[in-house]
Parts: C-alpha cells; sequence; structure tokens
C-alpha cells in the first residue's frame, strides 16, 4: 500500500489550512468546505493536528468503507472502519459476529488511546454511529467466563448484565 503520510506536513502550509489550525488551538468551532476529491487528506490534516481520536461521519456505509481506504494511504493503521451492524434493530435474527468484533475492536482502539495508544481516525456511517454496542464502562470490564458447571445466582448475573 502507498504511504503519503510524508506529504502531510508539507500540505498543512495550504490555505485555508493554518487558519482552521490556529481555531482548533483555541479551541473555537471550525466549519470548512472541503471538496470530496480532499476530504481525505484535509481529515488526516485535522486528525494529525488534534493528536486525539476523531471521527469521520458519512452518509452511507459504502462511502465510509471507501473514505478509511482512502484515509489509511495518508494515516497507516490510525485510519479504522466502524462497521454498521447488518441487522436491524427488534430484528429477530442475531447480527453478524464479524460486524460485532469488529466494532467491539474499534470501540477497545478508543479505549487504548486514551492510555497512551495511537490515536485513531475512525471512519463511521450514520447509520454505525446511531447503532447502540456498549457502554464506554463496559470496555474495560473485559468478557466475564462461565464454565461447566459453574454455580452463578441470578443475582449476580443480573447485576453483571445489568451494569
Amino acid at each position: 500500500m502507498t504511504d503519503l503520510s510524508a506529504l502531510l506536513p508539507i500540505l498543512q502550509a495550504v490555505d485555508p489550512l493554518p487558519e482552521v489550525f490556529a481555531r482548533l488551538d483555541e479551541g473555537r468551532p471550525v466549519r470548512i468546505g472541503v471538496a470530496d476529491g480532499a476530504k481525505a487528506v484535509t481529515a488526516a490534516l485535522l486528525w494529525r493536528r488534534v493528536r486525539r481520536p476523531v471521527l469521520y461521519v458519512t452518509a452511507r456505509e459504502a462511502d465510509a468503507q471507501a473514505a478509511a481506504d482512502q484515509l489509511r494511504l495518508w494515516t497507516g493503521e490510525a485510519a479504522v472502519h466502524f462497521p454498521a451492524p447488518g441487522a436491524l434493530p427488534y430484528q429477530r435474527e442475531p447480527g453478524d459476529t464479524e460486524v460485532t468484533w469488529q466494532r467491539i475492536g474499534v470501540l477497545a482502539r478508543i479505549a487504548q488511546a486514551s492510555s497512551g495508544g495511537i490515536q485513531p481516525l475512525i471512519v463511521a456511517s450514520v447509520a454505525a454511529v446511531a447503532a447502540h454496542t456498549m457502554r464506554p464502562a463496559d470496555l474495560g470490564r473485559g468478557p466475564g467466563r462461565l464454565r461447566r458447571g459453574d454455580h452463578v445466582s441470578l443475582e449476580t448475573m443480573a447485576l453483571v448484565f445489568g451494569k
């Protein structure tokens, strides 16, 4: 895969980015219009500047996957796709387990970033962002384990699943 990240220091000086960066550094809101062909590099420049997790939202799932692929050219493995669950709300069939694990993996990367890991640039569709996965507090808890023969009271299970 081609690595374009070496161009980012040069491109950050292109107008109006210095003014945008100054506003961000002051904590002021920023609104910029960007041509479709420049969205990936602009997002990569903003992500590089803020040095914290960034969420890039697209209208459709296919657009999110394409944007994540483009952003990997600029940011390497920092760009991650947060997929939308395939199942519709209240659908009786279970969702795709691979998608669920991908979603949990992205959430875990955000948790790792807060403790000094690589800051991710998360790309997601509106549907992916709107779908509930799990509470942030549950990420650090990790999975539980029950083995055959274990005895657990209903109260204990209710407390674990109710958290």
